[in-house]
């Protein structure tokens, strides 16, 4: 079901667009060249599926996807796959052609490569890939044979260590790079542009875990009232928490908590171990959808 709304022509668009930047309605259907009606259809779709989310700011609303999504990973696998499928026909077979050649020649030393720069619009005059390998000495070599193969070939040769110091510190060619199509490094590139919202949403999932375990617990000393008093709030609020983190509302304390959390889901947290129990289930549904 999940795959029928995604692999939509239109939605597909929004979401490859929506993976490298925010955007209004307005800006959505004129980068990708689609009626304001029709994004605005889309956009619904995918926001009543939680695969992007929408930020009111005034009386203007900017969307961006979902990175927090329980299939986050795997949706920007499909969209990272797809985009490199379509710039390797754009650039008649190229990359892939690079990326295998390299790892007959470098074997175990190479990592992957990533296209970026001004080849991926189409309009270009050089191929600006950045390669990654730990055989740092034969980089005068590797370069003349990509020259060899294209002479638009513009290579950066380096360590995976140097462009991910390089990303973290904001550079904005390591940036660029990072935001480029990967070939055989898939996994490594998600992990640098999206690794913090991967953590967050795994942090999510774990401190929802620890609360339902405690609500469960106190189902198994329901008769210990000293017990439930120590442990059936804690459980409830750090589900409370993990909904909120999820909906990207992080509460600073218990207090402001409460307020978020009815603001967002229209109800209060529960007080009672029965009421707990039947909560528990039910955002279960939120974060595991």
């Amino acid at each position: 079901m999940l795959l029928k709304i995604i692999t939509k022509k239109l939605n597909y668009r929004i979401m490859g667009y929506l993976i490298d930047r925010e955007g209004t309605v307005t800006t959505i259907a004129k980068d990708t060249g689609n009626q304001k009606e029709n994004v605005s259809k889309a956009l619904r779709e995918l926001e009543g599926r939680e695969l992007v989310v929408k930020e009111i700011i005034g009386r203007s609303h900017k969307y961006s996807l979902n990175c927090l999504h329980p299939e986050a990973n795997e949706i920007i696998k499909l969209l990272l796959i797809n985009q490199a499928n379509e710039l390797n026909v754009n650039l008649e077979s190229l990359p892939k052609f690079i990326d295998a050649y390299l790892k007959m020649v470098l074997k175990e030393d190479y990592s992957g490569l990533i296209v970026f720069g001004s080849a991926l619009t189409y309009k270009y005059r050089d191929i600006d890939i950045f390669i990654i390998t730990s055989r740092l000495k034969s980089k005068d070599i590797i370069i003349k044979n990509l020259k060899e193969i294209n002479a638009g070939i513009s290579p950066i040769i380096g360590a995976e260590k140097e462009l991910e110091g390089g990303f973290k510190n904001n550079d904005s060619l390591y940036a660029n790079i990072v935001n480029g199509i990967p070939f055989g490094c898939l996994d490594f590139v998600i992990s640098l542009r999206f690794g913090q919202y991967l953590r967050k949403r795994k942090d999510i999932e774990e401190r929802y875990l620890i609360g339902y375990r405690e609500i469960q617990s106190c189902k198994e000393f329901k008769d210990d009232k000293r017990y439930i008093k120590n442990h059936l709030e804690k459980g409830i609020f750090d589900i409370a928490y993990a909904l909120l983190n999820y909906k990207q509302m992080p509460a600073r304390n218990d207090s402001e908590a409460k307020q978020f959390f009815k603001k967002v889901f229209k109800r209060s947290l529960p007080s009672t171990l029965k009421q707990a129990g039947i909560f528990a289930e039910k955002m279960r549904n939120v974060i595991f959808y």
